[in-house]
């Protein structure tokens, strides 16, 4: 089909056609794109209006517990890995509410420049993170797709590539 006869979606060429009087031939490309089109936007709401408080509920939650544990867990054997879940968590809070979350026990420097680095959005070798120095891409954190459409959705995608893919 040449330009001038295009159509930006298979629905409106189809009710051209239809309303031509020409025949309708409805390929299974069409079927698809619909299904397609569909399922991509009830993803959409389903993650701005149900996942992305849900999240919000689950990282408070967390963060919640961990200001209640008593001092001789944070000051004990597990002081690193407190601190470390308290990073994490306030990252993570940080990046769904598009503004940075104090830690619980002292962190905040860490978050902020975890912060900065996703806003980059480069590639670092050398990142201090959970005690040691990790190669993180932060160029994933780069928001796309359908979560380009809404900041909400922007921060959901960010906040949850965080808590998915940083181990």
């Amino acid at each position: 089909v040449s330009e001038r006869l295009g159509s930006p979606t298979f629905a409106d060429a189809f009710y051209r056609i239809f309303a031509d009087d020409l025949p309708v031939y409805v390929s299974a490309d069409a079927i698809l794109h619909a299904w397609h089109f569909s399922f991509q936007r009830l993803l959409e709401e389903s993650e701005e209006t149900q996942m992305a408080p849900i999240l919000s509920s689950v990282l408070s939650g967390m963060r919640m517990k961990l200001a209640q544990l008593p001092s001789a867990v944070r000051q004990g054997v597990l002081a690193d890995s407190v601190a470390d879940a308290d990073y994490y968590l306030a990252v993570a809070q940080s990046l769904l509410a598009g503004e940075p979350a104090a830690t619980v026990w002292g962190g905040d420097a860490a978050v902020a420049q975890t912060l900065s680095a996703i806003a980059a959005q480069q590639y670092v070798p050398l990142f201090p993170m959970f005690g040691g120095l990790r190669a993180v891409d932060f160029s994933q954190f780069k928001i796309r797709g359908h979560y380009e459409r809404s900041v909400g959705l922007g921060r959901y995608f960010q906040a949850f590539m965080w808590t998915a893919r940083t181990e």
